[in-house]
């Protein structure tokens, strides 16, 4: 019963935070996920009922670990704090929900940055729960599954096209999974280390004017063209 006024509180003191919440039967057993994602942190709290998975709780806040990486390619400083700090609210979050299972991901800047190693336990004892960095392909075969589940379970005619071939684009923040499958098989994935974030830094530091616009188009169509 106390929970939706904790979460009031939380988002009053984080303002970037958005929140989706509501209510399952308490005899629905919830579960968690969190992703430590190159811009974003994000937690989702969600029920699976009748085999549909409903989200009754998200938050997100911007920690920007891969617009940080020094140039040795390691978190600073005050990234690492921002993250823990963000981890140590989800976990008390957590706590609130109750979740039967909680599962952390960590994507794109944690593969690549140099010192991963000191952030993730870090990381772990700040959100209770282990963080595993997964590779390229595991995320697009995650959020290639996401996808393929909605389309399976609500959208008008997906049932009747669930055996079409589909092509799912995840454009992230540090990298851009490209996922070709048939109903939930997949078939191939690609990875490439191209994000809206990275190929921001990149190309639009000073603002986006024409020039910078071509030549990351041009950066874009050179990376995809096979």
């Amino acid at each position: 019963s106390q929970t939706p006024g904790i979460l009031r509180a939380y988002l009053s003191t984080r303002l970037s935070t958005r929140l989706l919440m509501t209510h399952p039967s308490a005899a629905v057993p919830l579960y968690a996920a969190v992703e430590l994602g190159s811009d974003s942190f994000r937690l989702h709290v969600a029920s699976v009922e009748a085999g549909r998975v409903r989200v009754v709780a998200t938050l997100s806040e911007p920690v920007r670990l891969g617009a940080e990486l020094e140039a040795g390619g390691s978190i600073g400083a005050d990234a690492m704090r921002r993250a823990l700090d963000c981890l140590g609210r989800f976990r008390a979050v957590l706590a609130l929900w109750a979740p039967r299972a909680v599962r952390v991901v960590a994507t794109a800047a944690l593969r690549r940055a140099r010192n991963a190693s000191v952030f993730v336990p870090a990381a772990a004892a700040a959100i209770g729960h282990p963080v595993d960095i997964i590779g390229a392909e595991e995320e697009g075969r995650l959020v290639y599954l996401g996808v393929a589940t909605t389309l399976g379970n609500g959208l008008e005619g997906a049932q009747e096209d669930a055996g079409q071939r589909r092509l799912v684009l995840d454009i992230g923040s540090g990298s851009t999974e490209l996922v070709l499958g048939q109903g939930e098989r997949i078939e191939r994935v690609y990875s490439f280390g191209v994000g809206a974030l990275r190929h921001g830094l990149t190309f639009f530091g000073d603002g986006i004017d024409p020039g910078a616009f071509d030549a990351a188009l041009e950066s874009s169509r050179s990376r995809f063209a096979d």
